[in-house]
């Protein structure tokens, strides 16, 4: 599973737990596929605005 961030100038992704996981802003993608299953909140920012959304990993 892969999450488009095309376009996105500010990208975190945080674990339940509160960890935030390390991913690359400038890639186009950011594949989730190795992510242990679980609930992950992002927090992005794109054209002044940010947007908060939560995705499920279940393998």
């Amino acid at each position: 599973m892969t999450i488009d961030v095309n376009g996105i100038q500010e990208l975190h992704i945080f674990s339940a737990t509160g960890q935030e996981i390390k991913v690359d802003v400038n890639a186009s993608q950011v594949d989730v596929s190795d992510f242990e299953n679980g609930l992950y909140y992002i927090v992005a920012v794109a054209d002044n605005a940010t947007y908060r959304e939560t995705f499920l990993v279940a393998h």
